[in-house]
């Protein structure tokens, strides 16, 4: 069985294939859209992120990233392709 995260006092939780320090995730069925918020100026693997949102509902039409230093990333799919754009 493989090691999904590695743990820090210091640092926190790190995932390591999500590629950040998730602290909040959350996500609205009704609206297809979904969020992620990490620690410091982490941003998140896109092709991870999209991974982990569209296991949660294949419907996923959109997710927000953000970290502390504000919104990051924004993920949106048209046409059953995914687009990012910077916060």
């Amino acid at each position: 069985m493989s090691q999904d995260h590695t743990e820090s006092a210091q640092d926190g939780y790190f995932s390591l294939k999500l590629g950040c320090r998730p602290v909040f995730l959350d996500y609205d069925f009704s609206g297809k859209s979904g969020s992620l918020r990490m620690k410091g100026s982490d941003c998140a693997d896109m092709e991870a992120i999209i991974y982990l949102f569209e296991r949660l509902d294949p419907d996923c039409q959109r997710i927000d990233t953000s970290n502390d230093d504000g919104p990051d990333t924004v993920y949106t799919r048209k046409n059953r392709q995914w687009r990012a754009t910077h916060g």
